[in-house]
């Protein structure tokens, strides 16, 4: 299955993120990130993953996290397996992170994060990206999710794009002695912060209507 639409079908499936009001928050650069040569143990494996991510070593954030089974295997590679949707969606994100909770072989890693809103950058674009693609989208020169992957990246150079806050936290298990990140809703919301709504929209803009 397109690597494209199993990412979009799980940012469907994703629960809130608790957030700042975006009009409060700060414009670009991207503030510093906590040094992750401060951290240790499970707050450390979860620096060097998000810290991974915004440099676009995909392979080290994956290195971070736990084996994936069948299912969840194709589902993370959409998010972790790509490049141009790695330096847009993660380029610009910043993370604090913060308390950690160790109980036996799990802990829990609270963080704090921001990102450029690229949800108001891609409301700019919808109308014209559908009327453009619409009949290429049908004929099958190309796929929806194409098309979204390539307004993502534009967005995401816009430098006058707002910055918005969340909260996120990140579930760690011991697996012969080392600290991995478990592929679950929190590590979703984590990565995909506010691209629920615009990107379930645009989807459905491309969905032949019954007569």
């Amino acid at each position: 299955m397109n690597k494209f639409y199993l990412l979009f079908f799980v940012v469907f499936a994703l629960v809130g993120c608790k957030r700042e009001d975006p009009s409060q928050s700060t414009i670009n650069p991207v503030p510093a990130s906590t040094d992750i040569k401060t951290l240790s143990g499970p707050a450390k494996v979860s620096g060097v993953f998000l810290k991974s991510l915004q440099d676009g070593q995909l392979a080290t954030a994956v290195d971070q996290t736990s084996q994936w089974n069948t299912s969840q295997n194709a589902i993370y590679s959409a998010l972790l397996d790509n490049n141009v949707l790695a330096e847009a969606l993660y380029g610009k994100m910043q993370f604090k992170v913060k308390s950690t909770q160790v109980q036996g072989s799990t802990a829990v890693v609270n963080l704090d994060l921001s990102n450029v809103h690229l949800a108001k950058g891609l409301a700019q674009k919808w109308t014209t990206a559908v009327t453009k693609n619409l009949g290429d989208v049908i004929a099958g020169r190309t796929s929806a999710e194409q098309v979204l992957q390539d307004i993502v990246t534009d967005a995401s150079k816009d430098t006058k794009l707002e910055r918005f806050s969340y909260t996120g936290k990140l579930n760690l298990k011991k697996e012969k002695g080392t600290w991995k990140i478990q592929p679950n809703s929190e590590l979703l919301n984590t990565l995909t912060a506010d691209l629920l709504k615009p990107i379930q929209a645009f989807l459905g803009r491309f969905v032949p209507k019954n007569p």
